[in-house]
């Protein structure tokens, strides 16, 4: 049975994902109950699913019915605390980058203020503003703690393709010894 936390998106997600589409071709027309109910029966007939480790850590069928049992790993913010979040995001990088780590045109009146934003917004590590602000706070020399943003499966497979494909897009050069001829028509 799959967990009612799935919303319909994260079900037409996996069916994309893990190449289901064939086995329900019209999925994005049911309602959540009907796509529940027939991806249930899916995966009840099929015997392999194509692996997909950019996006989710499972291998094999068991493994993609297990994690739809349980409840959803990572639950959605609501925009309200996305929206807060951001807010005290955006106050630490002003503290950092426009007052130079200091208190003076910052919101902020000590570094406790500071710390317990922080600590409030490294939970929503998914979001590149909170990973910018977080990289900021590290930097300052005021406190001792490390945040860390707490990110899903998802982001932290993105954000190591993106590094790995930003590693080796970087030129080089290789420089050789020798005497070589030029000649221009």
């Amino acid at each position: 049975m799959i967990h009612h936390s799935f919303s319909k998106k994260d079900l037409c997600d996996i069916i994309k994902i893990f190449h289901l589409e064939n086995e329900l071709p019209i999925y994005k027309k049911m309602n959540k109950e009907e796509l529940g109910v027939n991806l249930n029966i899916i995966l009840k007939t099929i015997e392999d699913i194509t692996p997909n480790l950019d996006y989710y850590p499972i291998q094999d069928i068991d493994e993609l019915k297990e994690y739809l049992s349980q409840s959803k790993p990572e639950i959605a913010i609501t925009l309200k605390e996305r929206e807060i979040a951001i807010n005290k995001a955006k106050d630490i990088i002003h503290y950092a980058k426009d007052c130079g780590y200091t208190f003076g045109n910052s919101r902020y009146n000590d570094i406790s203020e500071v710390l317990a934003d922080g600590s409030y917004i490294q939970r929503f590590g998914d979001i590149p503003t909170i990973r910018r602000a977080l990289i900021f706070l590290n930097e300052d020399l005021n406190h001792s703690a490390e945040f860390i943003p707490q990110l899903s499966y998802k982001m932290t497979r993105q954000l190591e393709k993106k590094k790995k494909n930003k590693k080796g897009a970087l030129s080089s050069v290789s420089f050789r010894k020798g005497q070589f001829s030029l000649s221009f028509d």
